[in-house]
């Protein structure tokens, strides 16, 4: 595994007197802000990016095998998630961000999801000809152009989401005129039915009135 500064160490592994987190214990190690701000990828694969990730802050996390490494505080990210990087190659600058106290990379070491002290699997230092592979100009360049592609691929998305939304609203609002235009037929429906039982109310008033008989005597014969 390669070292991921070529800055000093200023925090080592372990119990730390005066370290105000995890009582006092400092799982990782490190690295000081000068002379050297750049972070280097440990070791060759894909990186995930985490931006401002709790006390972490803006993050780069690897895996290799029964290895976890994080590379926490940066200030800016030189890679995106997914993207697949070499041993050496610059992905980050150092930051203050998240749990920091001062710009500074703190770099955490896991082997079989328990932390180890990072400079007992760190066997290189930074290989002098990987360092300068990409200026941090073209890193930024890079980032710029993943970033604009990002921000054309949401537009899409946006603009796609809009247009089914007013299809939504179009079909909302169909269904609530056909529900009006139901709820005025049947309103229509029962004022009929109260006119025709007014109506067979009035006849009935109007045969009681009138003294009328029904006759079902079939031998009556009208005289």
């Amino acid at each position: 595994m390669i070292r991921p500064s070529t800055s000093p160490i200023t925090t080592p592994f372990g119990y730390v007197r005066g370290y105000p987190l995890h009582n006092g214990v400092h799982y990782g190690l490190d690295f000081a802000y000068e002379p050297d701000d750049r972070v280097y990828a440990p070791f060759s694969g894909k990186v995930t990016c985490k931006p401002l990730n709790g006390d972490d802050g803006n993050a780069i996390y690897m895996w290799r095998g029964d290895y976890f490494i994080g590379l926490c505080h940066l200030q800016q990210f030189l890679v995106a998630s997914e993207d697949e990087v070499v041993a050496g190659q610059v992905i980050g600058i150092m930051g203050d961000t998240g749990a920091a106290e001062g710009r500074h990379l703190h770099f955490a070491v896991m082997y079989r999801s328990e932390f180890i002290d990072p400079e007992t699997v760190i066997t290189k230092e930074v290989p002098m000809a990987d360092t300068s592979t990409k200026s941090t100009q073209e890193q930024l360049d890079l980032m710029t152009f993943k970033f604009n592609e990002s921000e054309k691929a949401l537009r899409a998305r946006e603009e796609q989401a809009t247009q089914q939304q007013a299809v939504i609203d179009l079909t909302n609002y169909k269904l609530s005129q056909s529900e009006a235009a139901l709820r005025s037929r049947e309103e229509q429906a029962a004022e009929y039915e109260k006119q025709i039982a007014d109506l067979e109310k009035q006849v009935a008033d109007l045969q009681a009135g009138a003294g009328f008989v029904e006759v079902t005597d079939p031998l009556y014969k009208k005289k």
